[in-house]
């Protein structure tokens, strides 16, 4: 809280009034401010870990983290409809290179029990062929990033 003196007259302590009340309304906005900005720090770092971790990606994944803001609530979404697989891997690829904590989506790899045979898909007019792939926890970074980064933010939000 900033040091706020006064002498005792009128204008001086009308003069600390303001300096009050200015620093109330900035306590008042800080958690909706300190959210706006974990929400936009949080996208920036999701998209950059996103395009690190090398996955195959033709821009829906990247362009489909999304940060939505609502008050003093917020969160980073990560929209795009293979998204959960690259964050949490696939098949025996997967459970060779497992994400942090699988249980936090109650992931589990290689359900259909391929094995080392895979699996074959159609994408995009082709046959292909996959083991799976290994967990590329864009996301997960990002959390455990965006909680460091809550203290020093909350600090200069309120300076």
């Amino acid at each position: 809280m900033p040091r706020i003196s006064f002498s005792l007259n009128s204008k001086s302590i009308d003069t600390a009034l303001k300096q009050l009340k200015s620093y109330q309304t900035k306590v008042h906005n800080a958690g909706e401010n300190l959210t706006s900005e974990l929400v936009d720090r949080g996208v920036e770092i999701a998209k950059n870990e996103a395009m690190y971790m090398n996955a195959y990606d033709s821009g829906e994944l990247v362009s489909g983290i999304i940060g939505k803001k609502n008050g003093e609530r917020g969160s980073v979404q990560a929209t795009a409809p293979h998204s959960a697989y690259v964050e949490f891997g696939t098949g025996v690829r997967g459970a060779q290179s497992p994400h942090p904590e699988p249980g936090l989506a109650g992931w589990k790899y290689d359900v259909n029990e391929h094995g080392e045979e895979g699996w074959w898909y159609w994408k995009n007019g082709e046959w292909h062929w996959t083991a799976g792939m290994q967990s590329r926890p864009y996301m997960y970074n990002t959390a455990k990033q965006l909680k460091q980064l809550v203290e020093p933010l909350a600090k200069e939000v309120l300076k």
